[in-house]
């Protein structure tokens, strides 16, 4: 039992750590996305300043303000993708804690009944070469 207990809490740990990578490639995801958007934000800005984008120019900003925009959706696709793994290895790494947990209570169990059976054989032979 022993084993099965350590063997439960090295997968809690590993559990514990995909868990926290997942939520740091999410982290990643949620800055990259927000540079995303400030870069949009701030080329929609330039362009409000400057009206003289027209022609060739113009064409260029506007390919690439869609160029950021599908990397917008891109990003935010992934994040979805990404904040459904966390919750998903989340809930894995609360699985595994409660396995550890249940396994503890067996475990401990079954220590108390064998000192307990132990305690009884020791005091039945104590009576037994004291009555004999």
């Amino acid at each position: 039992m022993n084993k099965h207990l350590d063997g439960l809490k090295r997968i809690g740990r590993v559990q514990r750590q995909l868990a926290d990578l997942a939520q740091w490639r999410l982290a990643g995801l949620e800055r990259a996305e927000a540079a995303l958007v400030e870069s949009q934000r701030q080329i929609v800005e330039a362009i409000g300043r400057n009206e003289g984008y027209c022609g060739p120019l113009a064409a260029v900003v506007a390919r690439h303000v869609r160029g950021i925009e599908r990397r917008i959706e891109s990003a935010a696709a992934s994040r979805q993708l990404q904040t459904d793994a966390a919750r998903v290895q989340g809930g894995r790494t609360k699985l595994a804690d409660q396995a550890i947990i249940a396994a503890d209570l067996i475990h401990r169990a079954q220590r108390e009944r064998k000192d307990l059976a132990e305690l009884i054989e020791r005091s039945l032979g104590a009576a037994k070469t004291s009555s004999g």
